[in-house]
């Protein structure tokens, strides 16, 4: 249970970071909308469910174990060190993608609603990328 929590978390961390940067790397509003909507979920799924996972993995391994969660120098280390990235993201990060989901729903509703949008958009299809808009400096057939 704690290392599916632990997957869940830093996962869904590391994925969205890097799946907003490239959508925002296209300048693309409706990429951006799209991508910023699907973020926000994401990250209230699993980011909030691997917390959950790893909460209940940690304190009944350490409940089976026999320790007290307030004895051994690093479990208290750890239990600081969690609490610390939840006060970063209730106070920093939900701020900004609630202030970021404002302005994906501020666009209008055409530049909202891509079609076939992304890396697996078909040739000739209305979210075809041309090789300049790749957000890295590689062309490739199917981007």
């Amino acid at each position: 249970m704690h290392i599916t929590g632990v997957v869940l978390f830093l996962g869904n961390i590391i994925v969205t970071g890097v799946w907003k940067v490239l959508a925002d790397r296209t300048g693309d509003p409706r990429t951006i909308a799209y991508a910023q909507r699907l973020v926000t979920l994401t990250d209230w799924i699993f980011t909030l469910g691997g917390v959950i996972l790893i909460l209940f993995g940690a304190y009944g391994m350490v409940l089976t174990a026999g320790l007290n969660p307030l004895g051994p120098l690093w479990l208290i280390a750890g239990q600081s060190l969690f609490i610390a990235s939840g006060i970063i993201w209730a106070v920093i990060l939900i701020p900004v993608q609630i202030k970021q989901a404002r302005q994906a729903r501020a666009l209008p509703l055409a530049a909202r609603s891509p079609k076939a949008t992304g890396v697996f958009a078909g040739s000739g299809s209305s979210g075809a990328r041309s090789p300049r808009s790749c957000p890295w400096p590689i062309s490739t057939s199917w981007w």
